[in-house]
């Protein structure tokens, strides 16, 4: 490293960005586990989407738990070869699991639990047909992660001469992606409005779920800080350093998951917030 290096070489965000997605990690975890257990010993009720929505809590985790070992948080230009390749592929990894799959489970679950209820043919077409195209949308951009390089480890080992997707075609296939993810959020999170409202609920219980439904409107606030760093993602960008883009991917999946399960703890809260907890059930406690 050239004069007055050290200071640089020895420089982290890795408290910081840790510190961050582990807070809303686990408080994602905390409000899906009290999910389950309303649904379960309160309710009496489970289903699919609760299985979905774990997976979705714990896919990405586990790849940035690697990349903390291996050069998160540092400059990407005092990693050896050997940290940057393992970080590229955990990083890889990461966006197969965390924000294909798991953005796909996630708004899956969220879709599942709205069919439970929907007594309404038309609304019962529009959550089918966005559940197709959101499964057909994030098969379509998985294959794109898989399909970016020839051959495929080029994606992550730089030492290899393989042919890859301009840096320009990555930001528009992400700008895409981001896009995608705030018409569906805001859809999903307009969509159980006039459902709800037709429940044999308390008026207060109505307002309860359509307020608590709006934290989804925080995940879309993620996306569109995200597409900015998307769009001023560029080669030379220090992305083991500043960590943007999976850094706010990953908190909109915690935000996401927090938001489609907070409406499932009214059985817990309903008589400490004066809402009952015996109307009905489905789809939200």
């Amino acid at each position: 490293f050239p004069a007055m290096s050290t200071s640089y070489a020895a420089q982290s965000n890795l408290p910081t960005i840790l510190g961050v997605l582990t807070t809303f990690f686990f408080l994602a975890i905390i409000v899906v586990g009290l999910r389950v257990y309303s649904r379960l010993r309160i309710a009496r009720a489970a289903g699919i989407d609760d299985l979905l929505i774990v997976i979705a809590a714990l896919g990405q985790w586990i790849v940035i738990l690697i990349q903390a070992h291996h050069g998160l948080g540092r400059h990407q230009d005092t990693l050896s070869a050997t940290e940057l390749t393992i970080f590229n592929h955990a990083s890889f990894w990461g966006n197969v699991i965390g924000i294909a799959i798991g953005t796909m489970f996630l708004k899956l679950s969220i879709a599942v639990n709205l069919l439970r209820v929907c007594q309404n043919r038309w609304f019962t077409v529009v959550l089918w047909i966005l559940i197709v195209i959101v499964i057909l949308y994030e098969l379509v951009g998985t294959l794109f992660f898989f399909l970016n390089c020839r051959p495929m480890a080029g994606s992550w080992d730089l030492t290899i001469d393989a042919k890859c997707a301009s840096t320009r075609v990555i930001v528009i296939f992400g700008l895409i992606n981001t896009s995608f993810n705030i018409v569906t959020d805001v859809a999903l999170a307009i969509l159980p409005i006039p459902i709800i409202w037709r429940l044999n609920m308390k008026r207060s219980v109505r307002i309860y779920l359509v307020g608590v439904l709006s934290l989804g409107y925080l995940a879309v606030a993620m996306d569109i800080v995200k597409s900015y760093y998307q769009e001023t993602y560029t080669v030379t960008t220090d992305e083991t350093y500043t960590f943007s883009l999976i850094f706010y991917g990953f908190l909109e999946d915690c935000v996401g998951i927090i938001a489609a399960s907070v409406p499932m703890l009214r059985p817990l809260v309903g008589k400490a917030l004066g809402l009952g907890s015996t109307d009905t059930y489905y789809p939200y406690g």
